[in-house]
């Protein structure tokens, strides 16, 4: 899962180096956190290998220098190589892992807060939050089996484990509507958080399969958001 409160330019520009690096590793980027006391004290990764196409557009985008670009890049390929081992070795306990302003502080999220030490032993920082990954999954594949049934008012919806939650857009307008087809999928509510959104999504950017990344089967392109499947009918909602 890969976000950030940027143009989709720069979004998709930065989703596609983040899934490549990651190999399959899914984050969010959140620009409210902190940073890390010490970032670059545990990156031990080589830069990982981008086009120059890639660069150029990582460049612009982001306003980062050569050698900006570079640590971002080794810093992003230690969080995702971290964060995948500790989705093992936490099991049902692990609940999400994102990155903070500029890509300097991971955090990694555990329902169990006797897992804390195991973060950070790891580097990076720990969240004990209510609901575990597998629990945020299993809420958003309730939704994408009611996908054909979602009104009109729902633009979009997609885990969003910085928040522990899955957001579901929706027209400002038609809040109400949007509720009642949260309701309909009987899913736990209090996991779903609504937010007032004209904006559809859509698929700016489908990694290629390389060598060293193919995008995982079980995920959803960047920015990892399911639409909902309209139906025509003549009756509206």
């Amino acid at each position: 899962m890969i976000a950030r409160r940027m143009t989709p330019r720069r979004l998709a520009t930065t989703a596609v180096v983040l899934a490549t690096v990651g190999a399959g590793t899914a984050f969010t980027i959140s620009a409210n956190a902190g940073t890390a006391r010490d970032p670059g004290a545990a990156v031990t990764t080589d830069t990982p290998s981008v086009s120059p196409e890639m660069r150029a557009a990582l460049r612009r985008d982001l306003s980062l220098t050569d050698a900006q670009l570079d640590a971002r890049l080794r810093r992003e390929a230690w969080a995702a190589q971290t964060a995948s081992a500790l989705r093992q070795s936490l099991g049902d306990g692990y609940a999400g892992a994102w990155l903070t302003g500029g890509g300097q502080q991971l955090t990694v999220a555990v329902t169990d807060r006797a897992l804390t030490n195991q973060v950070r032993a790891a580097g990076a920082r720990a969240a004990v939050v209510a609901r575990s990954a597998s629990e945020l999954t299993t809420v958003k594949r309730a939704l994408d089996r009611r996908a054909g049934a979602a009104s009109t008012a729902v633009t979009g919806w997609y885990v969003d484990v910085a928040t522990n939650t899955v957001v579901v857009r929706a027209a400002p307008a038609r809040m109400s509507a949007a509720r009642s087809f949260v309701r309909s999928t009987g899913v736990d509510t209090d996991a779903v958080r609504l937010v007032a959104s004209d904006t559809t999504p859509r698929l700016l950017y489908r990694p290629k399969p390389t060598p060293s990344y193919s995008p995982p089967s079980h995920e959803t392109p960047p920015p990892y958001e399911t639409a909902p499947r309209r139906r025509p009918s003549p009756g509206g909602d």
